[in-house]
């Protein structure tokens, strides 16, 4: 494992991470109370998905820092969760848990599901865990 491959896929993250923020600036907290427009449901779903798509980015990210840096890789989600914490990488290792269920959730079951749970979850704790991870990217890569 080099540090180029860790680049590399700092550099997608980054991608993924900038796209979430543009849709993500242009909501506001979910209300289950509100009938929203297509055009504002259209967003809250592509902020789902790009959620999903910096999740997985950050988490290949992850995998390749741990591969990179530990003597022992993680080999289960909470572990490789505990090194990135231990890295300074992660803020909240308990938020990256509950960023493992609200992907479950977009991906495997039906909508409306928790939806204001959901992207309220996004556009606050995911965006700032996000958020952090990009700024320790910058201390620590660049």
């Amino acid at each position: 494992m080099t540090i180029s491959l860790i680049k590399e896929q700092a550099l997608k993250y980054q991608r993924a991470l900038t796209a979430l923020l543009v849709t993500g600036s242009k909501l506001e907290r979910y209300d289950q109370s509100i009938q929203y427009s297509d055009e504002t449901l259209e967003l809250y779903d592509a902020s789902g998905a790009r959620f999903t798509r910096t999740y997985e980015c950050a988490l290949k990210l992850f995998r390749a820092k741990d591969l990179y840096d530990s003597i022992h890789p993680a080999t289960t989600y909470r572990d490789l969760i505990h090194h990135m914490a231990s890295f300074e990488w992660v803020e909240q290792s308990e938020g990256w848990m509950e960023m493992k269920i609200i992907r479950n959730k977009l991906n495997h079951e039906y909508l409306p599901f928790d939806q204001e749970l959901i992207y309220n979850f996004i556009l606050s704790e995911a965006l700032s865990e996000f958020q952090f991870v990009a700024n320790k990217l910058k201390a620590d890569i660049n």
